[in-house]
């Protein structure tokens, strides 16, 4: 019984390593997702309209901070 447990062990461990091997190789979805990210930051790094608005918020926030004297983060 010890024996037959040990085997099976070594060859769940086997399995174990090969399915881990396959699946850190399989990169379509990781390389998918970066690609993603780095459209994304580009489409937002390049809109001057999220320049705008940022103007804007922080010139609300220093009205807002004049007249309450409080700065919200």
């Amino acid at each position: 019984m010890e024996n037959a447990f040990r085997a099976r062990q070594k060859t769940l461990a086997a399995q174990a390593e090969k399915d881990l091997k396959e699946a850190l190789a399989d990169s379509g979805a990781r390389d998918a997702a970066h690609l993603r990210v780095a459209r994304t930051t580009s489409l937002h790094q390049n809109d001057h309209r999220r320049k705008t608005a940022r103007v804007e918020l922080d010139a609300a926030r220093k009205r807002r901070q004049s007249l309450t004297g409080k700065l919200r983060p």
